[in-house]
């Protein structure tokens, strides 16, 4: 008996494999026993996980270089009295921080009143709403969170508010912005600059909504932000011109009314007055003419301060799922008993 069990022992540090496996054929029934409820296991555990989908979109932002892209027209600002140079400078949220962009609460919190709509039409509505009412948990889950409510205090119940504040989440707001953030995947490749947009969720035109929205503002949300200066330039030139052309107005007026009233006249005075009028008139004409120059230069600022995206893939609604791979999971839980099985027994002999 002392031989047999010296067959299955270590032969200079290295096992010898010929004994291992009639070792593991003498325990073949221990083998059936455990695979088969690994199987049965992994069979239920696989089934019970929902499937979802995935929708992926490729986006390449296309930046101009600065004011010098403007050419002759930097001549002109100088002559209206705008310097462009002073307009240009690095953007503070480069492509880099979009992922961080995508996952803040504030972004996030902004998804909550989009509309979406189910592939077999059954649910349309918000998207909070789609959180809260139509996403499939396992079974497991759904016991855990009927456990924790029996040892719920009913008190203080939480007011449902579509657009919550983000300086002051309830803690369901909070737990609902984090699963939204879940569904989403924002990544940039450094070298091209790439922003490739991935969107997951049970239902396949869901995730193709949503991915399709984050792109949207997204790209709202940078042209916002790139152009928010040169637009308030434009804002605050634009209410110069209209003081200056009310002015113009006013002045000319003023000195038609006097020379009508005036006319014939030879007084020294009188025509002091005409002379004082009419350099008035022109030169408020002078600065009116100048901010309408102002506000075309203003306006193109605007123009070459907006980022252009190139969408190199569309969001198309995906046919088969990307997930759970259930044979997969089947597969990896059979080796695991395996391998568990085959240590106990070595162990054990």
């Amino acid at each position: 008996m002392k031989e047999k069990s010296n067959r299955f022992k270590l032969l200079h540090g290295e096992l010898k494999f010929d004994a291992l496996f009639k070792l593991m054929w003498s325990f073949r029934k221990l083998y059936l026993i455990n695979l088969g409820i690994a199987f049965v296991i992994a069979v239920i555990y696989a089934f019970s996980l929902p499937r979802y989908y995935e929708t992926k979109v490729l986006l390449a932002p296309e930046y101009s270089s600065g004011s010098s892209n403007l050419g002759g027209l930097g001549g002109l600002a100088s002559l209206a009295g705008i310097n462009i140079g002073s307009m240009g400078g690095e953007d503070a949220i480069v492509p880099t921080l979009y992922p961080d962009l995508i996952a803040s609460t504030d972004f996030l919190i902004s998804l909550f009143d989009v509309q979406i709509i189910t592939k077999d039409s059954a649910y349309q509505g918000s998207l909070k709403k789609y959180m809260q009412t139509e996403q499939k948990v396992p079974w497991w889950t759904q016991g855990m969170a009927s456990v924790k409510r029996l040892f719920k205090s009913s008190e203080g119940a939480e007011r449902e508010v579509l657009h919550p504040d983000p300086f002051f989440l309830s803690k369901a707001d909070m737990i609902l912005a984090k699963n939204i953030g879940g569904k989403f995947e924002c990544v940039v490749d450094k070298k091209t600059n790439v922003i490739t947009l991935q969107a997951t969720d049970q239902d396949p035109l869901v995730s193709a909504l949503l991915v399709d929205t984050v792109r949207v503002r997204l790209q709202d949300f940078i042209i916002e932000y790139r152009t928010q200066k040169a637009r308030n330039d434009l804002k605050h030139i634009q209410v110069l011109r209209d003081e200056a052309e009310k002015n113009y107005k006013k002045n000319l007026r003023q000195y038609t009314a006097y020379a009508d009233a005036n006319r014939g006249l030879v007084l020294q005075t009188d025509l002091s007055r005409l002379d004082e009028l009419k350099n008035a008139t022109q030169t408020s004409y002078n600065i009116y003419n100048q901010l309408v120059q102002q506000v075309e230069l203003a306006k193109s600022k605007v123009l070459e301060r907006t980022p252009a995206f190139t969408v190199i893939q569309n969001a198309t609604v995906p046919v088969l799922p990307a997930g759970p791979k259930r044979s997969l999971i089947v597969i990896a839980f059979c080796m695991l008993c395996f391998l568990g099985t085959t240590v106990y027994i070595v162990i054990k002999n």
